[in-house]
């Protein structure tokens, strides 16, 4: 006799109710088909409003008489539900035994605990809050509206309690605290203190720890922090409309949706406007060479550390006992065993709880100074399809990254994960999990191998900043300089050897600068004089006092005088010049068509050159002649612009006058 469907029945567990013991074994029940509530109770007025998840465990079973071989069978949804406010999905834990407890347990493994936030509770919390206060550094990314973290009570602990909370606000701003650091005594150092809000409340009391430069490896705090990781322990069977017909043959069908809702939630949009869509960045900035310094001053857990300014990662050395700290991506190593942690914007060292105690020994710290500025970074994407979808990827930058300033976003199951550049070529995520990959600082070539699949139809983002914007000026002199415009009379202007500047010292005296032929300034001040323009760029060499007057003495050149049908190699000036004031304006011709001009100037020093061309083929600063000051024979030489023989037509003699 053949199994038929009135042998196959389902069997009710021995608790059909929503306790924490519902379900356990098969019972002999059996859920008759057609009978209203003989699983799931009504919904209420109270259900309705607030919402609810009920679960109720059955066993699928063959109840036959005889022997005949049972091949096997699916359980499916045929029907939704008729409320469309309601769903209804199957799963099984595959356990004959468990109760209700054990399944939520299951369904709420969507996400399991990942590691540690960069950043912890700021002080006491209360059981029913629907806020979080985080400390967190100022160059740690605030975790994001829609992410999950779980709240740890008591870690490590019998009395450890964890609670998982969705983040539905978000808001951070940056306050300054002040501590005793060694050696330098009271120092401010400065923290984000980021305000979370949460979709569910506290369910018990929890302690968080007070503003420390070490952040909490100095410090026991009854509270932790954690992100969460995609788990995904369940899998579900449901029941979705089609949005299109299928006809028979079809390869591929079209579904309303591929989701269903588990547990009673609500989504709220935020808009945020006057932000930087990509984010901003700390960009770490070298500032010259090497320092180093020794130091007594007691470090160990507890006992931070402090350089005496920021630093750049990667560069830091403490040889100390026999012991080399190094760094690497904030945290201090000794033979690749982390010990603490380094904060390169304060140049604060701090070694964690448990740690080695170096006391007052000797330490001798190598490290090179740098500095942190923050702005807006670059961005690029890569669209994940189908056929692009890779646990790899190879691409080039351009603009080059700066070191320490690469971050890579990539999607898996929903959640997004980051790879951050730790200044040493390196890439890696707060867990190994995450992936891992390297930059080159010199080509802007990255690889990467992400630690799971992205999503298809999300986008791989890579943010980051560079150096373009800065200049390292370490060991260079810093000036104050300023333009000045020296009033001429019309047609006259500053002539060279003759311009002298003089500003009070502020102590009764005063200081004073000259200018040479060629326009450089001597003397307490340098710079450069304009002549052609009449300007001077002023550099004291100690800045004046407040409201000083700067004096400025100089000849001035006589307008300009024409001379016709003079010799083309020669020209006798009708009065002795100074060294330094003549000005020949020279037009070029040939076959009596004008060429173009060259201007001629006296270098003081009985030497003429070219001071400057049009439509002549001369370069500037070529000798073209002498002058003779006791005789005021000017020698020009011949053939000024090669092919073209020159006969002097015109000439302008810029005479001198005190």
């Amino acid at each position: 006799m053949a199994i038929t469907d009135q042998d196959i029945r389902l069997m009710a567990s021995e608790r059909l109710a929503d306790t924490e013991d519902g379900g356990g074994r098969m019972t002999g029940t059996e859920v008759v088909d057609g009978v209203s509530n003989n699983l799931f109770p009504d919904v209420s007025e109270l259900d309705r409003t607030i919402g609810r998840v009920a679960l109720r465990k059955a066993f699928p079973a063959v109840l036959s008489e005889n022997r005949d071989p049972y091949y096997g069978a699916n359980v499916i949804i045929d029907r939704g539900p008729a409320d469309p406010n309601v769903s209804v999905t199957l799963f099984s834990t595959k356990d004959w035994t468990d109760e209700r407890a054990a399944a939520v347990s299951r369904m709420e493994s969507y996400l399991a605990r990942g590691p540690r936030l960069d950043g912890y509770l700021y002080d006491q919390h209360i059981a029913g809050q629907k806020a979080l206060m985080i400390l967190m550094r100022t160059d740690r990314q605030p975790p994001v509206i829609g992410a999950t973290i779980v709240v740890v009570k008591d870690p490590g602990l019998s009395t450890e309690a964890q609670q998982f909370v969705r983040i539905t606000g978000v808001a951070s701003a940056v306050q300054t605290f002040s501590g005793p650091i060694q050696p330098c005594g009271l120092t401010t150092y400065t923290r984000q203190v980021v305000t979370v809000e949460i979709s569910d409340a506290l369910l018990w009391d929890v302690q968080g720890g007070t503003p420390h430069c070490g952040d909490d490896t100095t410090q026991e705090i009854a509270s932790r922090l954690y992100s969460t990781v995609v788990a995904d322990a369940a899998t579900y069977a449901g029941i979705t409309a089609l949005s299109e017909a299928v006809t028979t043959g079809a390869l591929t069908v079209r579904a309303a949706s591929i989701f269903t809702q588990l547990v009673p939630s609500a989504q709220t949009e935020i808009p945020i406007t006057d932000a930087t869509p990509h984010g901003n960045s700390a960009i770490p900035l070298a500032a010259g060479g090497e320092a180093q310094l020794t130091t007594s001053v007691t470090w160990g857990p507890g006992a931070p550390l402090y350089v005496g300014q920021g630093l750049f990662p990667g560069s830091l050395a403490v040889e100390v006992s026999g012991a080399t700290v190094t760094d690497r991506a904030g945290l201090l190593l000794v033979d690749s065993v982390e010990i603490g942690t380094v904060d390169y914007s304060s140049g604060i060292l701090t070694i964690g709880t448990g740690g080695p105690n170096y006391g007052t020994a000797s330490k001798t710290i190598t490290f090179v100074p740098a500095a942190q500025p923050v702005r807006g970074t670059q961005s690029a994407g890569w669209d994940i399809t189908p056929e692009s979808r890779s646990g790899t990827l190879v691409f080039l930058l351009d603009p080059r990254p700066a070191p320490g300033a690469l971050a890579i976003h990539y999607m898996a199951q929903g959640k997004w994960y980051v790879l951050r550049d730790d200044a040493s070529g390196a890439l890696r995520g707060a867990d190994s999990s995450y992936g891992s990959g390297v930059v080159n600082y010199a080509t802007g070539s990255v690889v990467v191998t992400l630690g799971a699949l992205p999503d298809v139809g999300s986008t791989t983002i890579a943010t980051w900043g560079t150096q373009t914007q800065e200049i390292d000026r370490s060991g260079a002199a810093v000036y104050a300089e300023q333009l000045l415009s020296v009033p001429t009379a019309e047609g006259t202007r500053l002539t060279r050897n003759g311009v002298t500047l003089t500003w009070p010292d502020g102590l009764g005296g005063n200081y004073t600068a000259a200018a040479n032929a060629a326009g450089d300034l001597s003397g307490d001040a340098t710079g450069r004089v304009n002549y052609a323009d009449s300007t001077i760029r002023f550099r004291p060499n100690v800045l004046p006092p407040s409201a000083a007057v700067i004096t400025v003495s100089s000849n001035y050149s006589l307008a300009s005088t024409s001379i016709s049908g003079i010799d083309g190699s020669t020209i006798t000036l009708s009065s002795l010049p100074a060294p330094g004031s003549v000005e020949l304006v020279i037009p070029v011709t040939h076959n009596g068509t004008v060429r173009g001009q060259i201007t001629i100037v006296d270098d003081g020093a009985n030497g003429l050159k070219v001071a400057g061309a049009a439509g002549v083929s001369v370069t500037i600063g070529t000798a073209i002649g002498s002058i003779n000051y006791d005789t005021g024979v000017c020698s020009l030489s011949s053939g000024l612009s090669g092919s073209y023989t020159t006969t002097v037509t015109t000439m302008r003699l810029m005479g001198e006058e005190s």
